[in-house]
């Protein structure tokens, strides 16, 4: 990263402590904590800049590293730091040896939580893993005493009335809270201005969670436990902008989780901070942690609930943006009632390979559509489904318009494109390959639509014409301006003789791989050949792919409105399952295999009789 990317690194890792990984939340937040104390933000910085520069330096994820999920646990040692006492130049190495460590601690806890069967954040865990085991380990150790911390409710002093304060809130020293409010009001204003920077969404709930949190202090306590800025502002207000809308869809149901979870936080942090500072623990933030996770695992596990709530848990790979994870949370549930609608409607479909058999004995003109997922037997990882081959690279500079725009984003395209190169040279057809090559030779083929760009259908043996490339090819390469092309051995010679960016010999035109980029439109051609296969087919073969993208996901839809036969062969479900004729979830290469098997078994004997 250059020195701009570094800067907005630092500045995206400031704003995921307030899950807003965008730069001028991230500065909003950083003067937030200057503003409060200069000490406690210098060593939020040198947490910061320990763990990015670590992460770097062991070429973690690219992408991680930019949205500042890795720096952000170097910026929480550095927060609360603030618990020792004594603020030395040896604990400031303390410090950044416990930061240079964090990311590797975050990767651990990461690929744990983020597997199919948890898919739940680490939130504050990486730093509570290293720095709970450090104050266990120096609390008797001179110049690491540590100073109360987290303030807890002292409970002699604390009036249990609840159900008197309930119907008495005229009660409330309002004058004292609006003062505890307007204290530090810079650094108040500034966190909601960096809030409100990124989502109005989770700016709402900040406030929501503040107002829940001061109205559940006052029933828990009085006006003695009304204001309590460990409880508020460490606990409260981040639990209702992680469960109102961060990491659950944001909707009324939503709101009224968050609520609750900060009335049931108040006790609960009360009773987690006694109990660690029993152990001679500050509570750091363990209480809310456990409390989110708490929270966010009930919903993963107990699916039906949540639902019949209103509740919707936002998987990790779409967490973001609050107000787009909203509108996609409302178009799922109204694609997934649709759905449901339909399927209840006309029943479940047949799912067997001797259903996909007499599919196709019956077909006359099949046309196979292929995606990914029949290539990744081959050694070419899907990059939907296989993140972490492709992890290391930006996609931004592989898009079509920045690949036009600058030298720079041509030179890290090639440099992605020859790492793919390297892995389809080397890449054989495998089963369903070969398989598909023979249903050509038993005269039940007219066409293979690919997504794929490896040419593995060709050097399986299926006729060249027969394929059709939406998608391209990554075996050669042509000019963009005067559409001379090469092979793509030719120009890997030249790349590996030391040239960055490949131009045309004819005249002088950016040269790029004949595969469509991100932003590409697809080859005019190979779409009308595709779209003219299809809409004549009798039956439409799906094989490894998830129907997610589009435009090519429009046509098993063409297929099915001209009366074709559906057949759909994934390990994954599809939106188009329900109304296919017959759904395998199964390895592609094996059901191919048998069922080309059982069709040169019977098609023999189908002959015969037809001659007899």
């Amino acid at each position: 990263m250059r020195g701009a990317g570094w800067t907005e690194c630092l500045l995206r890792a400031y704003g995921q402590a307030f899950f807003c990984a965008n730069p001028l939340s991230g500065a909003l937040f950083a003067l937030a904590i200057l503003s409060a104390d200069p000490g406690t933000f210098a060593r939020s910085l040198v947490g910061l800049l320990a763990a990015t520069a670590v992460a770097r330096l062991l070429r973690f994820d690219v992408a991680l590293v930019k949205s500042g999920l890795y720096g952000f646990n170097g910026i929480l040692l550095g927060l609360y730091w603030g618990v020792f006492r004594e603020q030395s130049w040896t604990g400031l190495a303390v410090l950044a040896a416990l930061a240079a460590a964090s990311p590797i601690v975050a990767a651990a806890c990461a690929k744990g939580l983020s597997r199919p069967s948890v898919d739940l954040p680490a939130l504050c865990l990486p730093s509570i893993l290293l720095m709970v085991p450090l104050l266990l380990a120096v609390k008797d150790v001179p110049g690491f005493a540590t100073a109360p911390g987290y303030l807890v409710w002292e409970l002699d002093k604390i009036d249990y009335r609840v159900m008197d304060r309930l119907f008495h809130w005229g009660d409330l020293d309002g004058k004292a809270v609006w003062s505890a409010i307007s204290s530090g009001a810079a650094t108040k204003i500034l966190l909601l201005l960096g809030v409100l920077a990124h989502s109005r969404i989770l700016a709402g709930m900040a406030v929501v969670g503040l107002a829940t949190s001061i109205a559940a202090g006052w029933l828990l306590g009085g006006n003695y436990a009304v204001w309590n800025s460990a409880l508020h502002f460490h606990v409260s207000v981040p639990l209702a902008m992680a469960l109102g809308g961060f990491f659950v869809a944001f909707n009324r149901s939503a709101v009224l989780l968050a609520i609750l979870a900060v009335l049931v936080g108040a006790p609960a942090w009360h009773g987690i901070s006694v109990a660690l500072l029993a152990l001679g623990l500050p509570a750091y933030g363990v209480p809310f942690t456990v409390m989110a996770l708490g929270m966010l695992a009930l919903l993963r596990w107990l699916p039906a609930a949540a639902e019949r709530l209103g509740l919707a848990r936002i998987p990790l790979a779409w967490v973001g943006d609050p107000e787009e994870s909203a509108v996609w949370n409302r178009r799922f549930r109204f694609a997934d009632r649709f759905w449901r609608e339909v399927h209840a409607l006309r029943g479940s479909p047949g799912a067997d390979v001797n259903r996909l058999v007499e599919i196709l004995l019956r077909s006359r003109r099949v046309v196979a559509m292929t995606g990914a997922g029949g290539s990744t037997e081959s050694g070419i990882p899907d990059y939907r489904t296989h993140e972490g081959a492709w992890k290391k690279y930006d996609a931004s500079p592989f898009r079509y318009e920045a690949f036009l725009a600058s030298e720079e984003s041509r030179r890290r395209y090639w440099e992605m494109s020859e790492d793919f190169f390297h892995i389809v040279r080397n890449a054989r057809p495998n089963a369903a390959h070969i398989a598909l090559a023979e249903l050509e030779r038993l005269g039940r083929l007219e066409r293979i639509v690919t997504q794929n760009v490896d040419n593995l259908h060709q050097r399986a043996g299926t006729s060249i014409a027969r394929v059709i490339e939406l998608h391209g090819n990554e075996l050669s390469v042509s000019c963009l301006k005067c559409g001379k092309r090469y092979d793509r051995v030719e120009v890997h010679r030249w790349i590996e003789g030391g040239v960055g960016v490949p131009y045309c010999l004819a005249c002088q035109g950016v040269l790029k791989p004949d595969s469509t980029a991100f932003g590409q439109p697809m080859p005019l051609a190979a779409s009308q050949a595709a779209l003219e296969a299809v809409s004549g087919c009798d039956c439409l073969l799906v094989l490894g792919t998830s129907l997610e993208v589009q435009p090519a996901a429009y046509l098993p839809w063409k297929a099915k409105s001209g009366g074709a036969a559906l057949a759909i062969v994934t390990k994954s479900p599809t939106r188009y399952d329900i109304h296919a004729d017959v759904v395998i979830r199964a390895d592609i290469s094996d059901v191919m295999r048998r069922t080309v098997a059982r069709l040169k078994l019977l098609l023999p004997l189908m002959d015969g009789a037809a001659a007899r």
